[in-house]
C-alpha cells in the first residue's frame, strides 16, 4: 500500500512493496529519511529541490514524486515493439556495468533480440534475425 507525504505543491509517493532498502534516500538526504523516526519522512527538513532531487536518485522507484493532480511524475512510457525492440518515450541515463553514464535524450530503443551490434541500443538486427516476440 503506497504512503503519501505533502508539503505544500510537493508529494512524495512511497511503495514499501517496492522498496528495496538500498538505503540511497537516508543516506543523501538523512533530515528528511529517516527509517528510524516516525513518520520515517519529513518533508519540512528540506527544500523542495533537494527533496526532487534525492527522490529521483532510488533505484527501486519505491520513493516517487507526484504532482497536484496526484498522478505519479516521472512516470517513463515504455513499450514493447511486437518483433522489435523495447522503446522508451523519455528521457533517460544507461548505466553500463562498470558505472558510467550516457544520457539519451528523447525516445530510445533498447535492443530486445541481442543480435543489435550497438547494445543495449537497437540497431534493427531483429529483422534480419527474425526475432519474434
Amino acid at each position: 500500500m503506497e504512503k503519501e507525504y505533502k508539503k505544500g505543491e510537493l508529494t512524495v509517493g512511497w511503495n514499501p512493496d517496492r522498496c528495496i532498502h538500498s538505503a540511497k534516500c537516508w543516506h543523501g538526504l538523512p533530515e528528511v529519511f529517516n527509517p528510524k523516526r516516525k513518520p520515517w519522512v519529513d518533508l519540512n527538513a528540506a527544500d523542495k529541490s533537494a527533496i526532487i532531487k534525492q527522490v529521483q536518485t532510488c533505484p527501486s522507484g519505491a520513493l516517487f514524486l507526484k504532482d497536484k493532480n496526484e498522478t505519479k511524475m516521472d512516470k517513463p512510457k515504455v513499450t514493447l515493439a511486437k518483433d522489435g525492440p523495447i522503446l522508451i518515450q523519455q528521457d533517460l541515463i544507461i548505466c553500463n556495468e562498470q558505472g558510467e553514464e550516457e544520457i539519451k535524450k528523447g525516445p530510445t530503443a533498447l535492443c530486445r533480440c541481442g543480435a543489435s551490434s550497438k547494445k543495449p541500443f537497437c540497431d534493427g538486427s531483429h529483422k534480419k534475425v527474425n526475432f519474434t516476440s
